[in-house]
């Protein structure tokens, strides 16, 4: 229960940095899953799909 409006203030606050923190944290994942890519997994998508590099 906030008493006062400064009570109420800081906990929207606090809130909102953790809100912010997990979205950061979970596009620094989804990047990483997306774009992360072994050299070894571009080689056989590559063959797979007859794209041959000389």
């Amino acid at each position: 229960m906030y008493y006062t409006l400064h009570d109420f203030m800081l906990h929207s606050k606090g809130v909102t940095y953790i809100l912010m923190g997990a979205v950061l944290v979970g596009m620094v994942i989804v990047w990483t899953f997306l774009f992360d890519r072994s050299d070894e997994d571009r080689d056989r998508f590559n063959i797979q799909h007859g794209k041959h590099e000389d």
